[in-house]
């Protein structure tokens, strides 16, 4: 976008909207998650600290 048009603007806000989302987002998991049993997860997400139900985060907000 053309700088200091009002289409960079919608943009910075819109990411800025987001960022704040997926912050909320990932301290809800945080909070609500639980530590997954790691041998019944595949290789790739043994490393993950907390993990949530797609379902559930509908319930707890």
């Amino acid at each position: 976008p053309i700088p200091g048009s009002m289409t960079e603007y919608r943009g910075a806000e819109a990411q800025a909207r987001v960022c704040s989302e997926m912050k909320e987002l990932c301290e809800i998991i945080n909070e609500y998650g639980k530590v997954p049993c790691k041998s019944l997860l595949p290789p790739e997400l043994q490393s993950t600290s907390k993990v949530i139900s797609f379902g559930e985060l509908f319930t707890v907000c």
